[in-house]
């Protein structure tokens, strides 16, 4: 982010809300690198502050052993972010769900460490219609396939099978 925005000319800032205590050396981290942490917030602080960003972040580890136990997994804020209709950035290995979720379907941005990766966020950054249209396919997509009435729907018949 840091190099994109600083061959743009841009300001960044990435607001962290959380529940987890971290330390002091860490929250130093967290500063130099531009990231403002901010505690825990209520959903629906959370939802003000969902639209008040350009970007929702999602980052998955890139460690070996993070990696394998997430392959298949997906995370419950995934669909969270991509109902807000704000344009979600996963960044992380490509073979993992939530980053492969999101390229498959076109509904986000899935960034990992790819060398072309710089040149699609630099033109998300810079463009109001491709953040938008990401905003609108996830919005879409996750009222598609994770609205409450479908989980009760598909909870209830993988009951009524067993």
């Amino acid at each position: 982010m840091s190099g994109v925005c600083g061959q743009l000319g841009l300001s960044y800032s990435i607001d962290l809300y959380s529940g987890q205590s971290f330390s002091s050396a860490m929250l130093s981290r967290f500063e130099a690198s531009g990231i403002s942490y901010r505690g825990s917030a209520s959903w629906d602080d959370l939802q003000v502050e969902f639209k008040k960003a350009d970007f929702l972040l999602h980052v998955e580890s890139f460690s070996e052993k993070y990696a394998e136990k997430t392959r298949y997994s997906l995370s419950t804020k995934l669909p969270e972010y991509l109902s807000s209709g704000v344009c979600v950035i996963g960044f992380g290995p490509e073979t993992v769900a939530s980053i492969k979720l999101l390229r498959d379907h076109k509904i986000g941005l899935a960034l990992s460490k790819n060398a072309g990766d710089m040149n699609v966020l630099s033109d998300a950054i810079q463009s109001t219609f491709i953040r938008s249209s990401f905003g609108e396919q996830g919005v879409s997509f996750a009222w598609a396939n994770f609205s409450p009435e479908l989980i009760k729907k598909k909870l209830y018949d993988s009951l009524q099978e067993v």
